[in-house]
């Protein structure tokens, strides 16, 4: 491991004794009204709502914005829940698709009539995450008081796993605590696509993460093959996941996840 990045936040290391404490404080004081009974263990802290039941013993299949969602065949699809995040509305070919979770992520306009009209169709349970663009008094407010009071089905998240590889291995962890039995995930493919602006939620996209600071082209697919590798270490010393994991997008040329054994 190049450094401590895929458990950090904000570029600070959360050794997994702090991680509990630390995780439910930040949700609950951001998310004072999505936080109440949260679940928290060593990896996850997020509010489990009676109907996540569902998903135990499912299928669930996980869509990034990486580019092998872009082959994503969606005749062919043998599921039975989908998570995906931010704007993928924006894609023409899910934008009709019903999804059951859907985190929204701090560069998703939630004033969008395009976020706003997918919302209001497809009612997706929408999950948030620790950020600073939540503890502003406008999102705030926006958040625990005009979202909280029209809408239902919210929630909010945080996973130990961090890091740059992106909010797909978040949902991988979200799905594996709700106890799926299996878990397709495409468009969760590494640096390539952001580099060259293949993103598939959201055109000409040229975009690598902020953190770790060291983060570059030149260093990029060494940084995020290692942290795929530790996602792999994390989810067998602590997740101990026992159900069955599919790459759908792994013959993309852009697609560098190692092969879970």
């Amino acid at each position: 491991m190049i450094d401590n990045q895929c458990f950090s936040y904000a570029g600070n290391f959360i050794p997994e004794s702090k991680f509990p404490k630390w995780a439910s404080t930040n949700l609950i004081n951001q998310f004072p009204s999505l936080s109440t009974n949260l679940n928290t263990n060593s990896f996850i802290s997020y509010k489990h709502n009676e109907d996540f039941n569902k998903f135990k013993n499912k299928k669930i299949l996980i869509i990034g914005g990486g580019p092998s969602t872009n082959h994503l065949e969606l005749k062919n699809l043998k599921t039975d829940h989908i998570f995906t995040a931010n704007n993928f509305f924006l894609n023409k070919k899910l934008n009709t698709l019903k999804v059951d979770i859907a985190m929204v992520g701090a560069e998703i306009d939630t004033y969008s009539p395009e976020f706003i009209k997918y919302v209001e169709t497809y009612h997706p349970w929408l999950g948030f995450e620790i950020h600073n663009k939540w503890s502003t008094p406008i999102n705030h407010e926006y958040i625990n008081t005009h979202l909280y009071n029209s809408y239902n089905k919210l929630f909010c998240m945080q996973t130990r796993y961090y890091g740059c590889v992106g909010i797909g291995h978040r949902l991988l962890v979200l799905a594996m605590q709700l106890g799926a039995s299996e878990i397709s995930y495409i468009g969760i493919d590494g640096p390539a696509g952001m580099i060259e602006g293949k993103h598939s939620f959201e055109k000409n996209k040229v975009k690598l993460p902020k953190l770790p600071y060291h983060l570059n082209v030149d260093n990029a697919k060494e940084i995020f093959t290692n942290a795929y590798k530790d996602f792999y270490t994390h989810l067998k010393s602590d997740i101990k996941y026992k159900g069955k994991l599919i790459n759908l997008g792994e013959n993309h040329p852009y697609n560098i996840i190692p092969k879970y054994k």
